[in-house]
């Protein structure tokens, strides 16, 4: 061998191992390596919209979120950062968001929960707004209560009850229990 076949040799091993050792598999720094068997089974969503037909095929609602995660197949559904979206055509006037929402594996219920808002959209101009904790919502029946305190704002005043139900539809509230109020004049 020559020494010009040998420093050609040389070159070619030494790209060949650089070529490869730019290419292989490495995790960044600081990360411990997972093998993928070892993760569990879900799925993690960013700006989620789930979409809901009616018995027609026609979209119903949307729920929007920042995220939606699942832990394992027939696990709950959270959502963050959710806000419920009616179709105009359906006249629903009501906003409905909240800072978490569960749904259950076989249910059509929405569980929202952490800073829960409804805002009325009323012909009239004449809004109300609704605040609490916890709020279930059936997107099928236009329904949606809870047992929790809640607070009423209108233009009017302020009117603090346990629980109530809105029928988001007929735009119309029944509070349950322990309600108070104060009315400007």
């Amino acid at each position: 061998m020559t020494l010009r076949q040998l420093c050609v040799a040389t070159v070619l091993i030494t790209a060949v191992a650089g070529s490869w050792w730019i290419a292989a598999d490495r995790d960044p720094p600081g990360l411990p390596a997972v093998d993928a068997e070892e993760l569990p089974p879900g799925y993690y969503l960013r700006d989620t919209r789930l979409l809901t037909m009616d018995d027609d095929g026609r979209l119903a609602f949307a729920l929007r979120a920042d995220e939606a995660r699942q832990a394992s197949d027939g696990a709950p559904v959270r959502l963050y950062n959710v806000v419920l979206d009616y179709t105009p055509e359906l006249d629903v006037p009501w906003d409905v968001r909240g800072t978490e929402a569960t749904l259950e594996p076989g249910s059509r219920l929405i569980y929202l929960s952490a800073g829960v808002e409804a805002v009325s959209r009323p012909d009239n101009g004449r809004s109300v707004r609704l605040r609490t904790e916890a709020l279930f919502i059936d997107p099928d029946t236009y329904r949606a209560w809870t047992e929790e305190p809640v607070e009423v704002d209108t233009e009017d005043g302020q009117l603090r009850s346990r629980g109530f139900t809105a029928y988001l539809r007929e735009d119309r509230l029944q509070l349950m229990a322990e309600i108070h109020g104060t009315f400007r004049p």
